[in-house]
C-alpha cells in the first residue's frame, strides 16, 4: 500500500508491482511512500539546515522503522533518534503507534525541541501518549489529520498510540470518491449521478464497469476515479 503525501490518496499493488496513470495539475508532481512509512520535517521558519527545534514526524499507517541522525557543523558530536511505527488489530478498531527512543550527545539539538507528530492517513482517532511507559498529556493540535505535539526530555522513551475505526476496502474506495467528486469542475448534477450509482457497487469489477459505462462525467474525472483501484 501506497500514499500520495502531497493528496492522501492511496493506491495498492500486488507484487510484481504494476503502472497507473495519475492525473494532476502541471505544478504537482505525485509523490507516494509505503505503508509504515516515517517523515521527519522541519517546522522551523524560514530555509536553513539547521537541525529543527520543531521537528514534524509524519506517520503512515503500517509497520516502519527510521533513524535519524543529526551532528554538529563538524561532525564531532552526533545524536540519534529512533522512531518504530506498529499498526495492530483491536477487535474492531485499529491501533497505530509510534515509539520514540534518543541516544548520543544531545547538545546538538535545540533547546526546547518539539517531536510534531502527524498521523497522516488517520483522519479521527483517540490519542493516547506515554513517557516510559506512563501515561502522560499531549498537546493535541487542530489540524486534517490525528496530532499531537510532545516535547523532547533527555534519556526519555515516548509512544504515541491512536485507536480508530477500521475502514473497509469499500468504504476507502467511497470516501476517495465522495473528495474527488467534491473537488472536480463539471456540472453538479452530473457528478451526483456518478455519486448515487458509485453508492450501489458492491465489486471492484462493477465499480470499473459503471465508470466505463458512465457519460455524466469526463474522461478526466474517470481516470481520476480510476487511480484508487
Amino acid at each position: 500500500k501506497w500514499t500520495e503525501i502531497f493528496t492522501g490518496e492511496k493506491c495498492e499493488a500486488s507484487q510484481g508491482g504494476k503502472e497507473i496513470e495519475l492525473m494532476r495539475p502541471l505544478e504537482s508532481i505525485p509523490v507516494y511512500i509505503k505503508a509504515g512509512g516515517i517523515l521527519p520535517l522541519s517546522m522551523d521558519k524560514g530555509n536553513g539546515a539547521d537541525n529543527p527545534e520543531k521537528l514534524e514526524i509524519d506517520v503512515y499507517e503500517g509497520d516502519g522503522n527510521y533513524t535519524l541522525y543529526e551532528d554538529d557543523d563538524k561532525g564531532a558530536n552526533k545524536f540519534f533518534t529512533e522512531f518504530k511505527a506498529e499498526r495492530k488489530v483491536c477487535g474492531e478498531s485499529m491501533k497505530q503507534s509510534l515509539t520514540i527512543t534518543s541516544y548520543g550527545n544531545d547538545c546538538v539539538i535545540p533547546k526546547g525541541r518539539v517531536y510534531c507528530i502527524r498521523f497522516k492517513d488517520i483522519k479521527d482517532g483517540e490519542t493516547k501518549v506515554y513517557k516510559n511507559d506512563e501515561a502522560i498529556e499531549g498537546a493535541e493540535v487542530l489540524t486534517n489529520c490525528t496530532a499531537v505535539d510532545v516535547p523532547y526530555e533527555k534519556g526519555a522513551t515516548y509512544r504515541v498510540e491512536v485507536t480508530y475505526k477500521k475502514r473497509t476496502r469499500s468504504e476507502e474506495i467511497i470516501g476517495y470518491v465522495k473528495d474527488v467528486l467534491l473537488r472536480a469542475e463539471g456540472v453538479t448534477a452530473d457528478k451526483d449521478a456518478l455519486w448515487k450509482q458509485l453508492q450501489e457497487v458492491r465489486s471492484i469489477e462493477e465499480y470499473t464497469e459503471t465508470l466505463k459505462a458512465s457519460t455524466s462525467v469526463s474522461e478526466c474525472i474517470k481516470a481520476k476515479l480510476k487511480e484508487i483501484l
